[in-house]
């Protein structure tokens, strides 16, 4: 795994449509580098086997897109407003972390052993997706440890635990 599949530090607008990207450090690195810097659009994409599959810009939309066994993040937007839409994630090490703002919706997740599905910013919207998790052990479905102002609606999580274990479907702050 070495460097970016596509470097676009800064670049606003980028689009990366129908594509697959694999075996990188980053697979697309396009993080904002000014207020200013805004991301694009994302779709059609297989992006797997990369330590980080998308590093994204402020209100980037990631949509119809299979992000794969990604050992960091599938998904790491550390600036707001992102959108991802009608994409699956499987195996990643955190599927999707957003930053606040983000909106997370109509997406299938599955989650490794020691693996977690969302990490959320404050005013974030998780909205109709589903979770899986074939782990015994270790994972978190969705980490809201930290923030506030998440709504979390209609969404299905499933342990598919057979013999016990132990893992976290939502984690809020006390």
């Amino acid at each position: 795994l070495g460097s970016s599949g596509i470097f676009a530090a800064g670049r606003s607008n980028l689009s990366v449509v129908n594509g697959v990207i694999r075996g990188w450090g980053t697979g697309i690195y396009n993080p904002d580098l000014t207020d200013t810097d805004s991301g694009g659009l994302f779709h059609g994409l297989q992006i797997t086997n990369n330590g980080v599959g998308v590093q994204t810009a402020r209100g980037a939309r990631f949509d119809a897109s299979i992000v794969r066994s990604n050992t960091s993040y599938g998904i790491f937007a550390t600036a707001p407003g992102i959108t991802v839409t009608n994409s699956t994630f499987l195996d990643n090490g955190t599927a999707i972390a957003a930053a606040s703002q983000a909106l997370i919706e109509s997406n299938h997740i599955e989650i490794p052993a020691g693996g977690i599905g969302v990490v959320a910013g404050n005013f974030t919207t998780i909205r109709r997706n589903y979770f899986g998790n074939n782990s015994l052990t270790g994972y978190v479905t969705i980490d809201l440890n930290t923030v506030d102002y998440v709504a979390v609606v209609e969404n299905r999580m499933k342990a598919n635990l057979t013999t016990g274990g132990s893992g976290v479907g939502l984690v809020m702050p006390y």
